[in-house]
């Protein structure tokens, strides 16, 4: 009879690594070499306050992810989750998100600001992986699902009153005034 220490290893065995199979030697040969020296967080003005995330190493490469938008979410990244991952080793990214969750629980760690702060940094420690092995993430990731993804212009909301006063109530009406000058530069408008 196996016992389960020895079914779990046998099963993880396989899986020493979360990327993809043609990565896990080069992964392998760089672990423990680069370090997480530092990680900033800028707000950008737009539709909303979007916030990226930079993670920096001591081989001077880096990675940059989008947090989202959110009240507090560059004061949890910067002052609760950059301590918990520099000096790591940022090809863990498994292991890396879940220590940031663990040690953000009771805090709202699996949803709201929480999860935007640890998801952005996730999404920066993808891409630095990238950058580290030479490739874009989606080969880290098993590949591309698509060739082409559609790009849309996203407007802000115009309060009503104004839309119904400038008779500007129909789309069409709009779609020139988000800057693109055409309609035919967009496939798609989202409107807030």
């Amino acid at each position: 009879m196996i016992g389960r220490r020895a079914f779990l290893g046998a099963a993880c065995a396989g899986m020493g690594s979360a990327f993809a199979a043609p990565y896990q030697r080069a992964a392998a040969s760089l672990q423990k070499k680069v370090k997480i020296t530092g990680v900033k967080c800028m707000i950008v003005r737009g539709t909303w306050d979007w916030n990226l995330i930079k993670i920096e190493t001591d081989s001077g490469l880096y990675g940059i992810g989008e947090a989202y938008w959110g009240w507090g979410v560059k004061d949890l990244v910067l002052n609760k989750l950059a301590p918990i991952i520099i000096g790591e080793d940022p090809l863990n990214v498994d292991k890396l998100y879940t220590k940031m969750l663990m040690q953000s629980a009771g805090a709202g760690a699996i949803a709201g600001v929480t999860m935007t702060a640890a998801s952005g940094i996730e999404i920066a420690l993808w891409d630095l992986c990238g950058r580290m092995l030479q490739t874009p993430v989606c080969n880290l990731l098993g590949g591309r699902f698509r060739d082409k993804v559609r790009f849309y212009r996203t407007l802000q909301r115009v309060p009503t009153s104004r839309i119904w006063a400038s008779g500007a109530h129909r789309w069409t009406r709009l779609a020139p005034k988000s800057g693109s000058g055409t309609l035919s530069s967009f496939k798609a408008m989202v409107f807030q």
